[in-house]
């Protein structure tokens, strides 16, 4: 049989005659045990008389294991331009040269396309040997429809490249599968859980696959990032993404969110509303109409980032975020654990405004406080502050700091007590149907929505001024972080908590363009 013949099916050991022009092999490697090396693979480095790694000490690693002296040979993006034309005179003069990544099949993110494209160009064979691949090993364990798929490798590092790359995994309908780093999961699950991305769909989580501590977590977005927030993840990872059912419509977040990425990369309106009704599925006049708010949010947006004067958005520290107010007297300070992490999210997603994964939870005497525009807080019973607390609170206040309260039904007579001691020259005063609050992003023409049924009473919005500034928002009688919290917790309608939701963003705009930020 020639050499030509056997190309495909094996290779003869060095020796061979230099007249035929030297082979290109790409040889498929363990992703964690071993054991999973082919004798093929095994064959391939041991008669190969170059070897390319990225990381030649984990090649050095893997050669040992299987008794191969050969000293491999660095190939990375840095270098590889470089690399080409030594490949090249190698094989030209009849040597074998195979091509390993740091673990499974070469090519899948990692270095060496410019060089197979030049070996290929050249005429050079090219040699497949199959083995290990961190891609399919996952697919086939994530229990979601392995045909089609689409791979995309390591997300951009870019903000606008990489929202750009979450759409279209969002808008998908194949299943889709990245790999991420440990460092950046919780991110891209947050991301995905967030509003107008993927927070229903099902994904898989594939933690040091064939490893001693192998980890598959199956789940939603939202649950995936509860686990790893508590279990911070190592190792390897790969995120198996279930596409988006051929035959459902985006939500109206989703249509948002879509809306906001479209203007985010320069279309213009009529163009932006095309683009989001044929990958929202909805009607051009809705399309429309998302994209319009969407400008109204960005004009609210560029009012809120330009007065955040000492906020740390404005001073290029890192992404504004919540706090929240912990306080004593028996109350369930920490309430609605999920509501505030969805309604950062929902800010990011709907005007581009910069915001943490979640909130922090702080106290009225902490000298951090100022360093929070916005605050928050909720439960279900007693509010007491101390007199120190009492007075750091009217301070921080009166300062241009901004207090959102929201009684989820228990607090009021407390919170209202409270408020009288910090403020003793000043009232609650219920807002109309017409301020501003309701109208910052998305309009209620009724005012404050009713989010959670418990005694039948109308939802009704506090406000405490000062100098004509808002400072304070009392929501009543609606339970506004209920309608924020994960989906699956208390099981609203989804137009039920769009609205919340909405309404949430409604107040965070307003406070941020109204002034906030402590001087």
């Amino acid at each position: 049989m020639s050499d030509r013949a056997q190309a495909g099916r094996g290779h003869e050991p060095r020796g061979r005659p230099r007249s035929v022009p030297g082979r290109f092999f790409v040889v498929a490697t363990p992703i964690g045990n071993l054991a999973d090396l082919t004798g093929r693979a095994r064959d391939a480095l041991a008669a190969a008389d170059h070897i390319l790694a990225e990381d030649t000490r984990r090649a050095r690693t893997l050669l040992a294991h299987i008794g191969v002296t050969t000293h491999p040979v660095s190939l990375h993006a840095h270098n590889e331009a470089s690399r080409i034309a030594r490949v090249a005179r190698w094989l030209a003069r009849g040597d074998d040269v195979a091509l390993v990544s740091d673990a499974g099949t070469p090519l899948l993110s990692d270095p060496g396309e410019r060089l197979l494209g030049a070996v290929v160009e050249g005429g050079h064979p090219v040699v497949p040997v199959p083995g290990p691949s961190a891609v399919l090993a996952a697919l086939v364990a994530s229990g979601l429809p392995c045909v089609p798929f689409t791979f995309v490798g390591f997300l951009p590092r870019k903000a606008g490249k990489r929202a750009r790359a979450l759409e279209r995994i969002i808008g998908a309908e194949d299943t889709t599968v990245l790999f991420e780093s440990p460092a950046r999961l919780v991110r891209l699950l947050e991301d995905l859980a967030g509003p107008g991305h993927g927070a229903r769909r099902r994904i898989a989580v594939c933690r040091e696959m064939t490893k001693v501590h192998e980890e598959i977590f199956r789940g939603t977005p939202g649950e995936a990032v509860l686990h790893y927030r508590d279990h911070p993840p190592r190792g390897e990872v790969t995120v198996v993404v279930e596409g988006r059912p051929a035959d459902r419509a985006l939500d109206p977040a989703e249509v948002d969110a879509l809306a906001v990425a479209a203007l985010a990369d320069g279309l213009a309106p009529s163009a932006a509303a095309r683009r989001v009704a044929a990958r929202g599925r909805v009607a051009r006049g809705a399309a429309y109409e998302a994209v319009m708010r969407a400008r109204k949010a960005a004009g609210a947006v560029a009012v809120a980032l330009a007065v955040q004067v000492g906020s740390a958005v404005a001073q290029g520290v890192g992404p504004v975020t919540i706090g929240r107010l912990q306080y004593d007297g028996g109350g369930d300070w920490y309430a609605n654990p999920s509501s505030l992490p969805n309604l950062l999210a929902a800010v990011r997603e709907r005007t581009g405004i910069a915001t943490a994964a979640r909130e922090v939870a702080v106290r009225p005497a902490d000298p951090s406080l100022r360093d929070f525009p916005f605050l928050y807080m909720t439960g279900h019973g007693n509010v007491r502050f101390s007199d120190d607390e009492r007075l750091a609170l009217r301070r921080y206040l009166l300062a241009g700091g901004f207090l959102h309260a929201d009684d989820n039904y228990g607090m009021d007579e407390s919170f209202r007590r409270e408020m009288a001691r910090i403020f003793p020259e000043k009232e609650l005063i219920e807002l109309p149907p017409d301020h501003p609050v309701f109208h910052s992003l998305y309009d209620f023409p009724d005012g404050l929505p009713k989010i959670h049924e418990h005694d039948g009473a109308p939802p009704q919005a506090f406000g405490i001024f000062h100098q004509g500034r808002l400072i304070v928002i009392y929501t009543y009688e609606t339970d506004l972080g209920d309608g924020w919290e994960d989906s699956d917790v208390h099981e609203d309608p989804p137009e039920i908590r769009e609205n919340a939701l909405r309404m949430g963003v409604n107040i965070f705009i307003f406070a941020m363009a109204q002034g906030v930020g402590t001087s």
